[in-house]
């Protein structure tokens, strides 16, 4: 067994720490210094999927190719445009030093630029003529500048005129004077960069799109893999666990491993269990502060509200229409169970956020409410709780025993939907302290156990109506509080949803 933990989580990755994205790097490779290179790449993903990571890959394996001059800023680092354009010429004077090309010429056209240091009346436009001059000597010199520019999306406040832009964009396209690569690193597309920066949308049809999502299954089966150097052999609960957490997200995934590669190289046991044990005692408050910019990210994007809408509904038809793009980013999956966002556990997260979108706070105060009647003619339901560490078989039995005399009050297929409902509670567990059986019933349920003892317990909190009037809307309300229909809120008719929202504020004033 290993005895060093490879594993690293937060700076950028290396060496043996970098896992997979064997096709990313060879796609890359082949664009930033192949012998016909793309002249303007846009790396795009959501926030710690790694990119960063990846593009510092592709430079160590292709490091050494003499004719390429590698220019690496990070755009978040720099106050203004002068500071920016004025470190862009230090580090392509660093360079063609390096090469021993400099000469007199290039250091007079380098005299020139000190009016961007000193952010002289005009420096841009007298900027211009010299920081060309430099980089059509290094063409002539048969030379290739890759400039990477990290963080580009604090060009929206670095680079806060479009005539920046267009700069960039005339010196990455024009390849017959700058022999030039630039590969712009970002959270969201180019042109939705330059926009936010009253840009004129120049970038269009010169950058070429590189999105990155989450690790594919070659990259699981690697990082899996490299659990095994430790003596963990990851089964298929295990697996489970780790996707509900992680999803594919290397820097979720490498959290974990390094925790559970810590375990075993301390001879504690490493199973599916250990796995829900290191997020509640050792990673959950890192993990939150990583949901919390996430959910920010998102904000400032201006795809949060849409993002809900399709994770739980209802959708107006803007955001409807934003769902494909946020597909596209990684930012929104689907799979038989319905729309999540990058974890299953942070999706859980922002359900558990309050909101600010009306329908969605009154269905959740709704169902509430409904709970606390179930409470008052069944308290036990709200006295069985999750136990975290005891054996899932055992607690499943005590449930059983505790509310086995409710089966006839509307629990439906007792013995798989007891394993269910202990699912939804363990999965709680890591937000809400021992939460009950009640807590972890779905609203289907809870329409169920209502409408099976309507006229012996419930009917008494609901106003008088002929039939089954309220019965039936509380099961309209379920159909429309399902995930699967939240999914799918473009096709709930408006005139549904405003049927609903009544019956939901007229429960709340219950």
């Amino acid at each position: 067994m290993r005895k060093t933990n490879r594993f690293l989580a937060g700076p950028q990755v290396s060496g043996d720490s970098f896992f997979g994205r064997r096709s990313e790097l060879d796609r890359l490779g082949e664009w930033m210094f192949g012998s016909s290179p793309c002249y303007g790449l846009s790396i795009v993903g959501p926030h710690r999927i790694g990119k960063s990571s990846l593009v510092a890959q592709v430079l160590r394996e292709h490091a050494g190719q003499g004719n390429v001059l590698v220019i690496r800023m990070n755009l978040a680092e720099y106050p203004d445009a002068a500071s920016f354009w004025y470190i862009f010429a230090e580090e392509l004077e660093g360079a063609l030093r390096q090469q021993g090309v400099w000469d007199d010429e290039l250091e007079r056209a380098r005299a020139k630029l000190e009016c961007v240091a000193a952010k002289a009346e005009n420096w841009y436009m007298r900027m211009r003529q010299p920081l060309t001059a430099m980089l059509r000597k290094t063409q002539t010199q048969g030379l290739r500048v890759l400039w990477v520019l990290d963080e580009f999306d604090a060009a929206r406040w670095v680079l806060d005129e479009k005539c920046y832009f267009q700069f960039i964009r005339t010196l990455s396209s024009e390849t017959d004077k700058y022999n030039m690569t630039t590969v712009l690193i970002s959270r969201s597309p180019v042109a939705e960069i330059e926009r936010s920066a009253d840009g004129i949308s120049t970038f269009h049809g010169v950058f070429t799109t590189f999105p990155l999502y989450g690790f594919s299954d070659q990259d699981m089966d690697e990082f899996y893999g490299a659990l095994t150097d430790y003596d963990i052999f990851p089964d298929e609960e295990m697996k489970g666990r780790l996707a509900y957490y992680c999803g594919r997200i290397p820097y979720l995934l490498s959290m974990f491993a390094r925790e559970m590669a810590e375990d075993q190289m301390q001879q504690r046991t490493v199973d599916a269990d250990r796995v829900d044990e290191i997020f509640a005692r050792r990673l959950r408050g890192d993990i939150e502060d990583f949901y919390i910019t996430l959910r920010n990210r998102f904000q400032e994007d201006h795809q949060l509200e849409a993002m809900l809408g399709a994770l739980f509904g209802p959708m107006t038809l803007e955001e409807q229409r934003n769902v494909s793009v946020l597909e596209q980013r990684g930012y929104l999956s689907e799979d038989e169970n319905g729309y999540y966002s990058m974890t299953r556990d942070f999706t859980i997260y922002l359900e558990l956020q309050q909101t600010n979108i009306p329908l969605f706070e009154t269905l959740i105060r709704a169902e509430r409410r409904l709970k606390e009647m179930i409470q008052r003619e069944f308290p036990v339901m709200a006295e069985v709780r999750y136990q975290a560490g005891k054996p899932k078989e055992e607690e499943i039995r005590r449930w059983a025993t505790a509310l086995g005399p409710y089966q006839s009050a509307g629990l439906p297929g007792y013995q798989n939907f007891l394993e269910k409902t202990y699912t939804s509670c363990r999965t709680l567990s890591n937000w809400q302290e021992n939460p009950s059986f009640l807590d972890g019933i779905t609203l289907g349920t809870v329409v169920s156990i209502i409408n099976t003892s309507w006229e012996d317990r419930f009917a008494k909190y609901f106003p008088k109506e002929g039939g089954d009037g309220w019965k039936d809307r509380l099961e309209e309300f379920h159909q429309i509080r399902n995930p699967v229909m939240h999914a799918n809120g473009h096709l709930i008719p408006q005139d549904v949803l405003k049927r609903v929202l009544e019956s939901c504020q007229c429960i709340c004033g219950l």
